[in-house]
């Protein structure tokens, strides 16, 4: 369990600077503001990144512990992560020249 909140943690540090990254990115483009919904997909990959390695953390407990702590897990890095964009990505969108 701890080593899966470790996990999680290393995970969640790696999502912000991917979506710092992608927001440099997003912005210094020369289609910016009207590209910014166009690589909303790749969120996609954070709960199925995050729930495979919470899989693989916990593949020692039983099936249902197993599943219950990847599941919790998976929804805590999300709601963190959606937390960590609105405390310090959206400062950095703003310092970076985004716009509303």
């Amino acid at each position: 369990m701890k080593k899966m909140l470790i996990v999680d943690f290393v995970l969640l540090i790696l999502f912000f600077i991917a979506w710092c990254v992608l927001d440099y990115v997003l912005v210094h483009s020369p289609e910016y503001p009207s590209n910014v919904q166009n690589s909303d997909w790749t969120f996609i990959f954070v709960p199925i990144v995050t729930l495979a390695c919470n899989l693989w953390r916990t593949r020692q407990l039983s099936r249902t512990r197993m599943i219950l702590y990847s599941l919790l897990g998976t929804l805590g890095l999300c709601l963190a992560l959606a937390l960590v964009i609105v405390a310090f990505g959206i400062p950095f969108n703003f310092q970076i020249g985004g716009q509303q």
